[in-house]
Formats: C-alpha cells, sequence, structure tokens
C-alpha cells in the first residue's frame, strides 16, 4: 500500500512539473510571437546561397522561393497629381488597383553581405526628362528604395547621423540618388540592370550593400569606411519600403505645367496622413518603414 501511495506521488509530481514547463513554454512561444509580431505590411526575406545574377532576367533559382510583395499604396495623388489611369480613387486601406498606367510588385532575398531585390513594374510612359541623375530625380519614372538597416526609425539624423537611405535609381546606366536634404550620388551601394525587352514591363535586378548610421551622410567616399558596411545574419530586422515615380509627361490626368512633375508617386507600405505632403515624409523619416526580417 505505501508503496502505491508513493508511486502515485510521483506520478502526480511528475504530472504538476510537466504542465508547469508546457505553461512556461507557451508563454514563452507567445511572448516570442509578440516580439517579432508582423504589421500589415511586413515580410520574411530568405536566405540564398547563391545569388542571383544581376542581368535583369529574374529566372535565377535564388527568386523560386521569394514572396511577391505588391507596391500598392497611393502616396500622392492629389492636385495637380492624380491617381493611374483607371484608379479613380484609393480604397480604405490607402491601396489602388492594378491597372496598365501603372502596376509593381517585388521579392527580396540575402546573403551575409548583400540584399537582392527583383522588381517587375508596368508603366506605360516611359518618361524621364531629368538628364543630370543628381538633380531631381524623383521627376523621373525611377524605382526607389527605401531601408532603416537597424529599424530604428526616426529622423535622417537621430540614430548617429544617417540612419536610413533613400535610393532614387535612374533608367540610364546606374545612377543612384540619396537625398539627405542635398542630392548625393551612390552608385557603389548598389548595382542592377533593367529589362526592357517586354516593355511596358520592366523588369530591375538588384544587389544592394548594406550600411550603419555611421556612413557619411553628404559624401560617398571611394572606399567604404571602416565597419559601415553590415553583416546580414538570421533574424536580423530592418526598414525597409520600395516605391515608384511615375511621370506620363501630363498624357493622363496630371494638369501642371511644369513637365517633369510626377503624376503620382506609389510606394509598398500603408502611410498614414490625409494630404501628399503628410504621406510623403519616407525620404525625411522612417518611422513608417515596414519591417523587413531575415530568415534561413
Amino acid at each position: 500500500m505505501k508503496k502505491n501511495l508513493l508511486f502515485l506521488t510521483i506520478i502526480i509530481t511528475m504530472c504538476f512539473i510537466a504542465c508547469k514547463d508546457k505553461d512556461n513554454t507557451d508563454n514563452k512561444d507567445n511572448k516570442d510571437n509578440d516580439d517579432n509580431s508582423m504589421g500589415q505590411d511586413d515580410f520574411i526575406a530568405h536566405f540564398v546561397e547563391t545569388p542571383p545574377v544581376i542581368d535583369g532576367d529574374g529566372s535565377d533559382a535564388a527568386w523560386d522561393n521569394a514572396e511577391w510583395r505588391d507596391i500598392k499604396y497611393a502616396w500622392m495623388y492629389q492636385s495637380p497629381r492624380s491617381l493611374p489611369t483607371g484608379a479613380t480613387t484609393v480604397d480604405s486601406k490607402g491601396t489602388i488597383p492594378k491597372t496598365a498606367d501603372f502596376s509593381g510588385r517585388f521579392k527580396v532575398v540575402w546573403t551575409a553581405d548583400r540584399l537582392y531585390i527583383l522588381a517587375e513594374i508596368i508603366d506605360d510612359i516611359k518618361y524621364c526628362p531629368v538628364t543630370n541623375p543628381s538633380q531631381s530625380p524623383e521627376k523621373n519614372d525611377c524605382l526607389e528604395l527605401f531601408i532603416d538597416e537597424n529599424a530604428s526609425g526616426g529622423a535622417r539624423t537621430s540614430d548617429g547621423g544617417n540612419n536610413f537611405f533613400t535610393y532614387h535609381m535612374n533608367f540610364d546606366g546606374i545612377n543612384v540618388v540619396d537625398y539627405t536634404g542635398q542630392n548625393i550620388l551612390r552608385n557603389s551601394h548598389l548595382n542592377y540592370k533593367i529589362n526592357e525587352n517586354a516593355a511596358p514591363l520592366y523588369i530591375w535586378e538588384i544587389e544592394m550593400k548594406v550600411y550603419n548610421s555611421s556612413y557619411p551622410l553628404n559624401s560617398t567616399p571611394a572606399v567604404d569606411p571602416a565597419n559601415t558596411l553590415v553583416e546580414l545574419t538570421e533574424g536580423k530586422k530592418m526598414g525597409f519600403a520600395v516605391a515608384y515615380c511615375d511621370n506620363d509627361k501630363d498624357a493622363h490626368s496630371n494638369n501642371s505645367t511644369q513637365i517633369g512633375d510626377r503624376d503620382h508617386f506609389i510606394g509598398s507600405m500603408f502611410v498614414k496622413g490625409s494630404t501628399d505632403n503628410e504621406r510623403n515624409t519616407s525620404y525625411l523619416n522612417s518611422d513608417q518603414y515596414a519591417k523587413l526580417y531575415l530568415k534561413k
């Protein structure tokens, strides 16, 4: 009888410990999920052993398992600007439908020392009136990449000086402009190729170096400054967004008399605001950048 009671006591004790351990594990899992909860425009980029070849083809195996993300939010569309033709209004989430005038999507993968971005843009009228890449690149048709390496948020100088980059990528060769209050050429930061063979579908294939906030704000050194190039690792979180400036040469509803004004500005993340000036803030502040999580 004593043996039976002892055996029963041991079983009850073990069950209690097991249940307690499970509760602790569940609480930990829930905490981890809370810490890593993803917003509506946040996404995961997967590691690749073999990076894609930057040739504008987009058929590399590295892209096979990467998720397409839409460029779908109207950041600027008020007078004298407009929505893309066929998009008469934005929905409750700020999105526009895909049209022949404009639609876009992108995907991201990574290696230990680079991000890779593949973007497909449909733009019925290619127009790039500004020939000097360091002057008003946003007035051309151009793809923009926004990156805050440590997802710190804030204004440009709030995290050591250069806490995010706003890359404007021109069609004409590798001309990359970062706006810091002035236009700074960052051609060494990106390598990209645009495939125009199926225009109005344009395929952008991009290789990006990632720098931290100690990178010089208003210059681009010939040699990367020590400790500014970031090693990418599993679990890293960054602020990230893609956008497109679309200039239709006043062919649609942009009534501006200044040739070179973009007709509309479309981004990959929702931004708060009821006016163009309130929504067009990603070049000034990274607080609303979507989160990009690196995963193996």
